[in-house]
């Protein structure tokens, strides 16, 4: 495999499907518009309306607080579903019996909607951010475990055969032979991770929650506030872009520099 020699810039602007993909939101915006002419602002508002609704909400001050309070509660699920789905992951597929035994049930759980377990969540953590925590660390769990799970186990024997020539403990495998080789599938893992993870607290503050942005997206929604809607849904938007964005970027880097693909993981 011959090494690529361009930086992760370089590929953004010279790939033509990475450029694509970048190009989308801007399609967005410009159907957006059209819409907005199509059905008027007052069902639709446009991007203009909608900018200024944010402003509008900044200044009033409801959107800070409440996307801070959204935003925290992403990184504390994410956080904890990237390091459970992260040992688990690896601890399956390290283990043929471990894999044969949990790997159906994992997957069948993940194919479950949660939403239809959102009661059990909201009876056991009750009102409040510990629910929304919950919900979302649930949400990205599966796929951090299911990504990792499938890297681990496409690590070649040959490897692992050269680590134990070497004398090189169980720690050191990890640290020297396995984690390198899956480095860039983990980075694909944690950016399915968080999308979920980000889904699952919204989720939660849609159907039920004292504070976020999802509440006040809901609150929007009945009373049919259509600005306020298309702003928060506009933030949330923008959010999530720029999350997977990053964790993309990394991605890149990553393939860069250790030459290295996921392509097969996902």
């Amino acid at each position: 495999m011959a090494t690529s020699t361009s930086s992760p810039v370089h590929r953004l602007v010279d790939d033509p499907v990475t450029l694509g993909r970048l190009l989308v939101p801007v399609a967005i915006v410009v159907g957006w518009e059209l819409l907005t002419l199509l059905l008027g602002a007052d069902l639709l508002p446009g991007p203009v309306q909608t900018l200024g609704a944010i402003q509008a909400g900044v200044k009033s001050g409801w959107v800070v607080p409440n996307l801070v309070n959204t935003l925290l509660t992403i990184a504390m699920g994410f956080a904890i579903a990237a390091v459970a789905g992260f040992v688990v992951g690896v601890a399956l597929g390290s283990s043929e019996t471990g894999y044969q035994f949990f790997e159906p049930f994992v997957l069948n759980t993940y194919a479950i909607p949660k939403i239809v377990l959102f009661p059990i969540f909201l009876f056991i953590f009750k009102l409040g951010m510990d629910q929304k925590v919950a919900f979302g660390a649930f949400h990205g769990f599966f796929p951090m475990v299911i990504i990792t799970m499938t890297a681990v186990r496409e690590l070649p024997d040959i490897y692992l055969d050269v680590g134990r020539s070497l004398g090189l403990s169980r720690l050191q495998t990890a640290r020297h032979i396995v984690l390198p080789y899956i480095i860039v599938h983990l980075v694909v893992a944690l950016r399915f991770a968080f999308s979920l993870t980000f889904l699952g607290v919204i989720l939660a503050e849609l159907f039920a929650a004292k504070s976020g942005i999802g509440l006040y997206l809901r609150n929007a929604m009945s009373v049919f506030n259509t600005q306020r809607i298309m702003a928060i849904v506009t933030i949330l938007m923008v959010v999530a872009f720029l999350g997977n964005l990053a964790f993309y970027a990394v991605q890149l880097y990553l393939e860069d520099r250790w030459n290295l693909s996921a392509e097969k993981v996902v």
